[in-house]
């Protein structure tokens, strides 16, 4: 009988709590082997879970999306008995590959495989939206509000124990307060802590500041480690370039420039982050509404000087931009 690999899928996403599925349908011995996301039995059958790992068209139920189910009480097509690992009671859940899959009509719903390597199919996990920074959240005692993707809602997802800067494989390894991301160009997943300003970041291991977006239209929420530098000078590593950084905490001011990988944006085109523009530029609004654009880097004191006509515009207490 073909096998198809499921619940280790499930397993690996809750971390300390699995989906299970102990009350099972009677199905016959002869029963035919089905993939769970191929749709292949009769119109009167469903798709149903034998064993870990094993599936086989047996009778089809009447229970939808999120609705009570037993072994006398099966699923309709799409669905799968399992109980949650927040509750007792076994639901049906839809099984999926990805997001879209998942019904959304009752509440949001995510796709457990985004936190697992494969193809495998997974289920559909009822997700409770959240405010990773109103204290107290309103998460489970077992759970953390965070993020199970970059960009995505907050929601209540399993926690951890690792904190600041940690190197992680996946989302449950963290503590509450921080999030499993990926750190630049690199494979390697660390926790990074929310934040609304730079004086929310640790700064124990070295500058941390606020920096980090869900949505490019959105403040930054994530923190993430950086490297100081002088606008004026070339400090950076290969590939990055130095820009001026207003930061938000005045424990913090001594911060004029930061290293990040460098743009490629030209003198006066238009700009929406820190490090759009290339080497040498920064992304300024010279005006209320006018628009922020890439700008030549000067500096106050006028050791850097603007062409004739402009003037340098602080950013930084020592550095500005060309307008």
């Amino acid at each position: 009988m073909t096998r198809f690999a499921l619940t280790p899928v499930v397993c690996a996403l809750l971390a300390t709590a699995c989906i299970d599925s102990p009350a099972l349908p009677a199905l016959d011995a002869g029963a035919t082997a089905c993939d769970p996301l191929a749709d292949a039995c009769s119109p009167e059958e469903a798709c149903q879970r034998v064993e870990a790992g094993t599936f086989a068209c047996g009778p089809a139920g009447v229970a939808g999306d999120q609705e009570a189910c037993s072994s006398s009480a099966p699923c309709e097509r799409g669905f799968i008995c399992a109980s949650p690992p927040d509750g007792d009671q076994q639901l049906c859940l839809g099984l999926c590959r990805e997001d879209s899959d998942c019904p959304q009509q009752a509440g949001l719903e995510q796709c457990t495989l985004a936190f697992q390597q494969g193809g495998d199919p997974a289920l559909c996990q009822r997700m409770r939206p959240c405010e990773p920074l109103i204290v107290p959240v309103s998460c489970a005692p077992w759970e953390k509000c965070s993020l199970a993707r970059l960009p995505g809602p907050f929601v209540c997802l399993p926690s951890g124990t690792l904190g600041d800067y940690a190197v992680c494989a996946r989302e449950a390894d963290c503590a509450p307060g921080f999030a499993c991301v990926r750190y630049g160009d690199t494979s390697t997943m660390r926790c990074a802590s929310f934040c609304a300003a730079d004086l929310d970041c640790p700064q124990a291991g070295g500058l941390e500041l606020c920096l980090r977006r869900n949505q490019p239209d959105q403040p930054p929420i994530l923190c993430e480690r950086a490297t100081r530098c002088t606008p004026s000078a070339h400090q950076c590593p290969g590939g990055e370039a130095c820009y001026p950084y207003r930061t938000s905490s005045s424990e913090l001011s001594s911060v004029e420039g930061i290293c990040r990988t460098a743009g490629s944006r030209a003198q006066g085109e238009s700009c929406a982050s820190l490090n759009e523009c290339a080497k040498g530029l920064a992304c300024v609004e010279p005006l209320p509404g006018a628009g922020a654009t890439c700008r030549a880097i000067c500096s106050l004191d006028g050791t850097v000087r603007c062409p004739a006509g402009q003037g340098c515009m602080p950013i930084t207490r020592n550095f500005g931009a060309c307008t």
